[in-house]
């Protein structure tokens, strides 16, 4: 950690310190180019031949102060703001073409952003359940007719469930509207109609009371609603009164027994 302050503190200081590294560093080269020629000229060679062999074996100046600034400064920073400050002078010049510029970005972001979002929510993030890797959903095909991925009937799913033994665990589901009325405002939603295996299949715990029970699926049975925690939230300020009072979907009674 000391070392990597350390480093740090000295780019630092070259890049407020600049100028002054600028000619620290040609004087150093002059000092070392003369020290160069005047080895030679002890040896017995003349002024002009001495500058230039000294210069030789020296290397090219342009050169070692690119190689000397990489070293000790922040060279690539400087480049980068150097092309910063080139690019926006070069926008200033043509507004038109900055305007357009930045609304084509903007919606490139934009898309590429959302386009993302649903990605990441559809493919990569695991489902808000246990084991979300062991869920299949089932679907029926019927190529004959052009049709594919249908659901399946009340009948159709209970033989599944009854004579299927490759999964651990049967649910059905479907989603549809209803117009809800009551003791407040009408309201058009969507809600969900399922089984009572629904909520162990998906391992959701239930906040407050029960979810369904098997004997609620009987035809005839009482209605019975589960209020999720976000419609509990938005509509009833997390009143838990709520629970057990009569609703009314599509005009026909459902007693809310949980919130889920």
């Amino acid at each position: 950690m000391s070392n990597w302050l350390g480093e740090l503190w000295r780019r630092l200081r070259f890049f407020i310190n600049r100028r002054q590294f600028e000619s620290d560093l040609d004087e150093e080269m002059r000092l070392h180019k003369a020290l160069r020629q005047e080895e030679y000229r002890d040896i017995g060679i003349d002024q002009e031949s001495c500058r230039h062999k000294a210069q030789r074996q020296f290397g090219n100046d342009v050169f070692l102060k690119e190689i000397s600034r990489e070293m000790w400064g922040w060279a690539s920073l400087e480049r980068c703001w150097q092309y910063l400050r080139y690019g926006f002078r070069i926008l200033r010049k043509s507004p038109v073409f900055t305007a357009a510029a930045v609304i084509t970005l903007s919606l490139g972001i934009g898309a590429n952003t959302a386009i993302y979002s649903v990605i990441d929510a559809v493919l990569l993030r695991p489902l808000p359940y246990v084991q979300p890797e062991r869920l299949v959903r089932l679907w029926q095909n019927e190529p004959k007719m052009g049709q594919g991925r249908l659901g399946t009937a009340p009948p159709e799913f209970v033989s599944y469930r009854d004579q299927v033994r490759v999964f651990s665990n049967l649910a059905g589901y479907s989603w549809e509207s209803y117009d809800l009325t009551g003791d407040r405002e009408p309201e058009h939603i969507r809600a969900c109609r399922a089984t009572a295996s629904l909520f162990p299949t998906l391992g959701v715990q239930r906040l407050i009371a029960r979810t369904f029970v098997a004997r609620e699926e009987i035809p005839g049975a009482a209605k019975v609603a589960v209020l999720s925690y976000k419609y509990w939230n938005d509509h009833y300020a997390n009143n838990p009164s709520i629970l057990g009072t009569i609703i009314r979907l599509n005009e026909q009674p459902y007693h809310t027994r949980s919130l889920a």
